[in-house]
């Protein structure tokens, strides 16, 4: 910002030489060599420029890929449907009660206790009922991943939850029949 409204103008570019000129009627001095006056060049000078004004604006889309290494664990989505409930419409009616199952599940299940060996992508399969007041019960394995530090885990995951809290009001079931795909 300037602190005057009315800035001051940039010096004017200076003149150019003015050309020497020889005294014609000297006399010339034996031995020595007479210079004639060469014109001289003044290289031209461009007008001082302001550099550019840097452009603040995002470029998006002109930016190379970044070189960092990048990882990524699978998480389950609400979108590959971890959570099955087989209790008729009971999914569809109270999706935000099977959306807590999934995240105090997935919460509780502890990834490192699966063998590093295990392919990503394998799934076990864990069922257990929730009564209505929440709490679940009945846990077995009902479809292996072939890997049983998988299976284990996921098993001890589901028993870790104490409670998923009550059943909602409206709904008449008296428990839930409950499997969740847990996928490595």
């Amino acid at each position: 910002m300037l602190t005057t409204e009315t800035p001051s103008k940039a010096p004017a570019p200076p003149a150019p030489k003015a050309e020497q000129k020889v005294d014609e009627t000297a006399i010339p001095i034996s031995g020595k060599e007479v210079k004639k006056p060469q014109k001289q060049t003044t290289p031209k000078t461009q007008p001082h420029q302001p550099p550019p004004k840097p452009d603040n604006r995002a470029q998006f889309g002109e930016q190379a890929g970044s070189s960092l290494p990048r990882a990524t664990m699978a998480q389950p989505t609400a979108s590959n449907g971890p959570v099955s409930i087989t209790n008729g419409d009971f999914g569809s009616r109270f999706g935000w009660y099977v959306e807590i199952i999934k995240r105090k599940v997935s919460q509780d299940w502890n990834r490192y206790e699966v063998d590093a060996g295990t392919p990503k992508g394998a799934t076990a399969e864990i069922y257990f009922r929730v009564n209505r007041q929440g709490a679940p019960s009945g846990f077995k394995i009902s479809k292996t991943s072939n890997s049983p530090t998988l299976d284990q885990s996921c098993l001890r995951a589901t028993q870790r939850v104490d409670t998923f809290g009550d059943l909602p009001r409206d709904s008449n079931d008296q428990w839930l029949d409950v499997t969740y795909d847990c996928t490595y």
